[in-house]
């Protein structure tokens, strides 16, 4: 379980800008992405502080 949380953030780098590139307008293809990203990484510490220290 540690590793996929670990793996995760090297499908969330490939993953979320491929997803906003679909957008035909570029500054709300940059917004989603900040969103995304920044929902990624709340998401992510969240997993790291109480998933990853019981596995």
């Amino acid at each position: 379980m540690g590793k996929l949380i670990l793996m995760s953030v090297l499908l969330a780098t490939v993953a979320l800008p491929a997803i906003a590139a679909r957008t035909r307008d570029a500054r709300r293809g940059l917004g989603r992405l900040l969103w995304w990203a920044l929902a990624f990484n709340v998401l992510y510490l969240l997993a790291v502080r109480f998933v990853y220290p019981r596995v």
